[in-house]
């Protein structure tokens, strides 16, 4: 037997149990209820939020000298339409990334659907 067919089970009766399902305490748990369970929790925390991946054209200012100033003709776009959070030093990707997570963590923790 895989070690896969071992863990989702008992990681879903884990879950089930976190969230206060009454099922889940009990010596045999409903597989189909609970994978159920698990699909609305995977929908609701897997969005694509940065799209895809590559060089973003637009994000360029051409109108800038790659020679002069190669940093504002690569991010010139970019810097001069995106706004930073107030509550942020910072903003880009990795930022983007790091709030997805916790609000992931935030969802499991909670249960929150």
């Amino acid at each position: 037997m895989k070690l896969k067919h071992l863990l989702v089970p008992s990681t879903m009766a884990l879950i089930l149990a976190a969230c206060g399902n009454q099922a889940a305490t009990e010596k045999t748990v409903d597989s189909a209820s609970v994978e159920t369970k698990v699909e609305k929790v995977v929908k609701a925390i897997a969005k694509p939020e940065l799209g895809t991946f590559g060089i973003a054209m637009s994000d360029m200012d051409t109108a800038v000298k790659p020679g002069d100033n190669f940093f504002e003709y690569v991010n010139g776009t970019w810097l001069a339409n995106t706004e930073i959070p107030a509550d942020k030093s910072n903003f880009g990707s990795f930022g983007m990334l790091g709030d997805r997570s916790d609000d992931n963590v935030k969802k499991i923790i909670f249960c929150i659907v």
